[in-house]
């Protein structure tokens, strides 16, 4: 994880170019994790959005033309959902985005995809360290079948 984080690589990309993304940190909590002594919560591994200029670091989604749901979990702690989302649904409102667009926080932690997916683990593997995705298991299946049913309001509401 350390090379990955070192490398500045991101998970996001658009016809093979990555995506603009926050930089990586390395502090102690990650060093001690990588240790083996607990485990990761990759949210802290990322800078603050207050500490970088985020128009450097923000994927462009005002150049969309679709409707865009943003669902983030509170507890998230792969990365900070909330408020990254909010980056975006502010930047489609700042250059007037005439689709519709809707930011919703559940009650949960990173792991809250939709079906097939069966709900996982707050704690997974990852590369040589163990991940900790935040939430419980219980508010996590609750915030995936909301996600769910929000995901099949949206489309019923802006599929035409």
């Amino acid at each position: 994880l350390r090379d990955i984080v070192s490398a500045g690589t991101v998970a996001w990309t658009f016809r093979g170019a990555d995506l603009a993304a926050l930089p990586h940190l390395h502090g102690e909590r990650l060093e001690a994790a990588l240790a083996g002594d607990e485990t990761v919560r990759l949210r802290d591994t990322y800078t603050p959005v207050d500490e970088v200029d985020v128009d450097t670091v923000a994927i462009p989604v005002e150049q969309s033309e679709a409707a865009i749901l943003a669902i983030s979990a509170a507890d998230d702690l792969m990365w900070d959902s909330p408020t990254l989302s909010a980056v975006a649904i502010d930047r489609l409102e700042r250059h007037g985005h005439h689709r519709a667009r809707r930011h919703v926080t559940l009650d949960a932690g990173h792991a809250i995809a939709g079906p097939p997916r069966q709900p996982m683990p707050t704690r997974f593997p990852g590369p040589g360290v163990t991940f900790e995705s935040g939430g419980d298991q219980r508010r996590n299946a609750a915030a995936q079948r909301e996600a769910w049913r929000l995901t099949i309001d949206w489309f019923d509401e802006n599929l035409t």
